[in-house]
């Protein structure tokens, strides 16, 4: 690192602050009402600094690196998402950095190279498969470094020993990271592992110390992991309900290899939509835009890089709404990029500042301004008087416990320090039998301060009928209407409904029981 790297690092960071305070609803732009998967990490990493042990007393199919983060976003701040704002404001500055030492790796011009992090917003924030700041945002810098060491091997001037086991280091080191992530992002970050395989291979040289070179970079980083959970009894629990839970609740319970394999196969059989059709070829052409410069023997590397993570993301394209899944997929646009920047003749100063300003507007305007507006902290709606009514009253009880009865979570009573009443106090989406008989035993149990219900299941469902609740001590309090109706079941008497004025910022007092 270079002191003009430093600076670069700075005004890049600075530069993903300011974007993100638009786009991203953890920032003070936004309120923290209509949450989906942040919202359910935010409770998990608050659980674990407050002293629940992960897998045992709180679980999801996520990984601990994650709760870390959004743990640490917790201390910052323990009844808002703005902790966050400011961790991924850190994360993308370093993740739009390395993209930047990608595009000078081809260019050799800090300002081309800058216009190209720039533009880059684009992609990282294109509201096409970007909706909130989640676990593929996280995961992202571990991509680019990947695909920086992997361009840096077969794209750069020198590749000596010592730089090449530093290259296996760090992929073994974010390969480690992306599976205590979320592990099908280790399986694609995997694809510049068999790169560096392929060039040992093709250069002759001997693939032991590499190997170990990359197995020391796992280690470092799965270590301190493995020894809390060791430490805390609950390895078992965490292989348990991490790799094979979530297998099953992705493939359904017991399904044989060939009936995943065919799944598979039915994804790919309707690729006749028009939108991934679209973004199929976006990717192809960004893998083979640039055929130009330093790319050697080696420059099938980014096409075939780009369909391999393709093929891994569209399994999860069901429906639209799931095409945040290929947002783990921008940052091989670089490829498009670096062709279309390089075409251009005048590397000067307003060139950078007009792609940020141009990167800036498009991305913070354009793509958010009806979700974003509709949740700006200046906009008292009904969604957020009821999301703080539930607050007030959640607050009035000490380190209240929440059961999300059939639903899964959405933040209600963040801001009142709510945690789980169990380890399946949410429902997952296919959950499997056992998951289910836990979270229903958890419901009987009573356990619970509060139990957010769908009003339309309380007809369906016995044990969350108002009958049955009422029976185990609950009463209603609230209705919910942010994503579906929902109601707010409590066990405690006499809390107040009606002592409360919705904030216009975010301070907010709250009665202590």
């Amino acid at each position: 690192m270079r002191k003009a790297d430093w600076i670069i690092l700075a005004w890049l960071t600075v530069f993903a602050a300011a974007v993100l305070f638009f786009v991203s609803p953890d920032s003070y732009f936004c309120a923290p009402h209509h949450r989906i998967d942040s919202a359910w990490f935010f409770i998990c990493g608050k659980a674990w600094m407050n002293g629940y042990v992960p897998y045992v007393d709180f679980t999801d199919s996520k990984g601990p690196v994650l709760w870390l983060i959004y743990g640490l976003g917790y201390l910052i701040d323990h009844t808002s998402y703005v902790g966050m704002y400011w961790i991924a404001s850190l994360w993308y500055g370093l993740t739009f950095f390395f993209t930047f030492r990608i595009a000078r790796l081809f260019l050799d011009d800090n300002k081309k190279a800058l216009i190209c992090a720039f533009l880059m917003a684009l992609a990282y924030f294109n509201s096409w498969f970007h909706v909130e700041v989640r676990a593929e945002d996280f995961s992202l810098l571990f991509m680019v470094i990947s695909l920086y060491e992997v361009c840096r091997l077969y794209y750069g001037e020198t590749a000596d020993d010592k730089a090449l086991l530093k290259t296996c280091g760090i992929l073994g080191a974010c390969f480690s990271a992306l599976l205590l992530i979320k592990f099908n992002l280790a399986v694609m970050q995997a694809a510049f592992i068999l790169c560096v395989l392929y060039y040992l291979i093709r250069e002759k040289q001997s693939v032991v110390k590499p190997l170990l070179c990359g197995f020391g970079g796992f280690v470092v980083v799965c270590t301190p992991f493995v020894i809390y959970f060791l430490a805390s009894g609950c390895f078992s629990a965490f292989l348990h309900e991490y790799f094979v839970k979530t297998v099953q609740t992705v493939n359904g319970e017991g399904a044989s290899l060939t009936a995943i394999i065919w799944s598979y196969l039915r994804e790919w059989r309707d690729l006749e939509k028009a939108d991934l059709g679209a973004l199929l070829l976006f990717l192809i052409i960004g893998g083979l835009s640039f055929t130009r410069g330093k790319t050697g023997p080696y420059r099938w590397m980014p096409l075939l890089v780009s369909l391999y993570f393709f093929a891994l993301s569209i399994t999860h394209h069901i429906e639209v709404s799931y095409l945040y899944y290929f947002n783990i997929c921008s940052f091989l646009l670089i490829f498009l990029v670096l062709e279309l920047v390089s075409y251009l003749n005048d590397s000067s100063l307003k060139l950078v500042v007009t792609s940020a300003v141009f990167s800036f507007i498009i991305v913070a305007s354009l793509n958010y301004v009806r979700e974003i507006y509709n949740v700006a902290f200046f906009n008292d709606t009904k969604e957020r008087r009821e999301y703080y009514m539930a607050a007030h009253i959640m607050s009035q009880v000490k380190s209240p416990k929440l059961i999300n009865a059939y639903w899964i979570e959405h933040g209600y009573g963040m801001p009142a320090g709510v945690l789980p009443a169990g380890k399946y106090w949410s429902a997952q989406l296919m959950m499997t039998s056992d998951m289910m008989r836990e979270h229903e035993r958890l419901i009987q149990s009573g356990e619970a301060d509060f139990i957010i219900v769908p009003s339309k299941e309380m007809l369906e469902k016995e044990l969350v009928s108002e009958n049955r609740l009422a029976e185990m001590g609950y009463k209603e309090y609230l209705r919910l209407h942010t994503f579906t109706e929902l109601v707010l079941f409590s066990k405690w008497d006499n809390l107040d409904t009606t002592d409360f004025v919705c904030p216009t910022n975010r301070e907010i007092l709250f009665k202590k029981r």
